[in-house]
């Protein structure tokens, strides 16, 4: 039975993830239930997948058979499609390898628009473009997690994501070493690559930046299916289209363990490649914040990854006080010291004015507190001091800070 919209019950279990009920709906209807496609063209896995619901997608897979992973709506948008237009990370991880061509996206780059099951065409959201510094210095695209668009409803506010567990988990023996083909066993077991391949599916290419299995398990941080995959043979070096790394990945998704696993494979020098926007690994880790990496690179790189500049002449240290990454700063301003804290990048900005034009008060009291005193004097390419800049942007706060630090240099002895 199906309503009005040609949804049947499976596809309202699907969506909202309750397992169990798909679970009794599948034993009872099979595989002819589980292919029903609804309302343009929706099936159960399209349903699941929309939404996140990463056990209901596999179980649907084990039940239906892998060949739905290439069943298409309406509009030509299979399940791994609209996982990934909505960034549903698990159900990515999930489908990927299973799925050998590349997503359906539109002709700018992103998704196209999408059915609703009511009838309505609901048009998806661009990635947002590039955001700007107070001074025009363009930082990464900035993607936030966009609304978990259900093909039902699409007002359902996305729940956070969960880290994403290892697919491998349990399947490595302890306290024996895996030789390769077994590790290539248990990848394509839990379809950590895609089973079906006629070669390892190590370098099957997936997503707008044809990311590999390595990548993706680095950015999300699933160290044991890392482990497993460089035993297989995967490629630690090898580049996606944006020019990022596996290491690289692992430095943005914060995954530490990963990071060393990959370094230790590829080598230190491997940390020094750059992107296609001339960020390094660091560059990455700074940006986000993840102080334990960023300090880890800083150590294998010392001043050649602390000095890198991005197409921007940013150094990863200035694009952590552009952000307000506190502990990721206090890292690298120990590791590079004084010399790190004047570089000057485009426009002239140094780090104390990335901070104060934007407002992040304890990252600026920290530069003032350890870096040179002459910091505060240094003019950008518009002769413009990072005191002049805090006012600029109405940063009140800062101002006072800055200026009760100038107060505390011109009368020392009244502090």
């Amino acid at each position: 039975a199906v309503d009005e919209a040609g949804w049947s019950a499976l596809h309202f279990a699907a969506e909202k993830g309750h397992s169990g009920v798909v679970a009794i709906l599948t034993e009872a209807g099979g595989e002819e239930l589980i292919a029903l496609q609804g309302h343009a063209k929706w099936n159960a896995l399209h349903a699941a997948a929309a939404n996140g619901h990463v056990d209901t997608v596999q179980h649907l897979i084990d039940v239906g058979g892998v060949d739905q992973v290439s069943v298409k709506t309406e509009k030509g948008k299979r399940p791994l499609d609209l996982a990934m237009e909505y960034r549903k990370d698990a159900v990515v991880s999930r489908l990927a390898p299973l799925t050998s061509a590349s997503p359906v996206v539109g002709s700018k780059g992103h998704m196209t628009d999408f059915p609703s099951p009511s009838g309505r065409s609901v048009r998806s959201r661009p990635t947002s473009p590039e955001a700007l510094s107070p001074l025009g210095v363009k930082s990464p695209p900035r993607s936030p997690r966009r609304r978990a668009t259900s093909p039902r409803m699409h007002s359902a506010m996305a729940k956070a994501e969960k880290p994403n567990p290892s697919m491998v988990a349990g399947k490595i023996p302890s306290g024996k070493a895996l030789t390769k083909k077994e590790a290539l066993a248990i990848a394509k077991e839990v379809h950590l690559i895609n089973p079906s391949t006629f070669d390892s599916g190590l370098e099957t290419r997936t997503g707008k930046f044809q990311q590999t299995p390595l990548m993706l398990a680095a950015e999300q941080g699933r160290d044991d299916d890392v482990q497993v995959l460089l035993i297989g043979g995967a490629d630690a070096k090898a580049a996606a289209s944006d020019g990022c790394t596996p290491i690289m990945f692992a430095a943005k998704g914060g995954c530490l363990p990963a990071l060393k696993r990959l370094v230790d494979h590829a080598g230190a020098d491997a940390a020094k490649a750059v992107s296609s926007r001339g960020w390094t690994a660091l560059h990455y880790a700074a940006f986000a914040g993840h102080a334990d990496v960023a300090g880890l690179l800083s150590e294998l790189g010392g001043g050649a990854l602390l000095m890198a500049r991005d197409e921007e002449g940013w150094t990863p240290h200035m694009r952590a006080c552009e952000k307000g990454m506190l502990e990721a700063v206090r890292i690298m301003s120990q590791h590079g010291g004084h010399e790190l804290m004047l570089v000057q990048g485009r426009a002239g900005w140094n780090a104390l004015m990335c901070a104060s034009a934007n407002g992040h008060n304890a990252v600026v009291e920290h530069l003032l507190e350890v870096g040179p005193a002459d910091q505060i004097l240094v003019k950008s390419g518009t002769g413009t001091t990072a005191l002049a800049l805090a006012e600029k942007y109405k940063k009140e706060e800062t101002v006072a800070l800055i200026n009760k630090h100038i107060n505390r240099m011109v009368h020392p002895d009244l502090h």
